[in-house]
């Protein structure tokens, strides 16, 4: 096809044929094929060529003018990931008695990049709870979720380059026989591990307590 003649995709597989008399008056003309567009007719007064950066316009003679469409492309978090989670909270006691973010994570994780995307629908499912939920600690239930290795996840327990909201917490994990080696492996670098909630739930509460204390302590001396 001549340099100056282009097929312009216009969805449902059919293509429109354009005639461009100069080719620098488009500039990166080729693009134009990449663009799914839509044809409508204009009145001949209104004909003529309009230059087209990068699909935004194309107008050729004869009135008949192609747009850009806009294509949205509908996005579900269970597209990231078939884990299952539950969120809960629990009051952790004291004078200005805080509260703990339990989250409960089952299934199985992807091994190495394959858990990409499971790391990021525990990091969004995390940050939705904590945006919605008051929580001055956070304690992750992975007893049901078996995880074998992958560094993705320590976005999860705020270690990540996107905030999991848990950033600055008390954290703790809570492991089982199906995740307690892959986290072996990676000390230091994710939350303390516990067999129990209970003891997960009692280390997180202690500095919980005191820096809701310590908070509180301030306000009354500032006033």
């Amino acid at each position: 096809m001549p340099p100056n003649n282009y097929m312009i995709p216009v969805g449902g597989g059919t293509s429109v044929h354009v005639i461009v008399p100069m080719r620098d008056s488009f500039g990166d003309m080729w693009q134009v094929e990449r663009f799914t567009a839509i044809l409508t007719f204009l009145p001949p007064e209104e004909g003529g060529l309009t230059t087209c950066r990068r699909g935004r316009r194309i107008s050729a003679f004869g009135g008949m003018r192609v747009d850009s469409l806009m294509e949205l492309v509908e996005r579900r978090f269970d597209e990231l990931s078939r884990l299952q989670y539950r969120v809960f909270t629990c009051d952790l006691g004291g004078k200005h008695n805080p509260t703990a973010l339990v989250l409960r994570f089952s299934g199985v994780y992807g091994v190495g990049s394959a858990g990409n995307g499971d790391a990021d629908f525990m990091r969004v499912v995390t940050r939705a709870a904590t945006s919605a939920w008051r929580c001055h600690a956070a304690v992750f239930d992975l007893r049901e979720l078996a995880y074998e290795w992958g560094n993705s996840i320590w976005g999860v327990f705020g270690r990540g380059f996107e905030p999991s909201g848990v950033e600055g917490l008390p954290c703790a994990l809570v492991v089982s026989d199906l995740c307690r080696g892959g986290f072996s492996t990676c000390q230091g670098l994710v939350p303390p591990m516990f067999n129990d909630l209970d003891s997960a739930v009692a280390f997180v509460g202690e500095p919980a307590r005191a820096a809701l204390d310590r908070m509180f302590a301030e306000l009354d001396s500032a006033e």
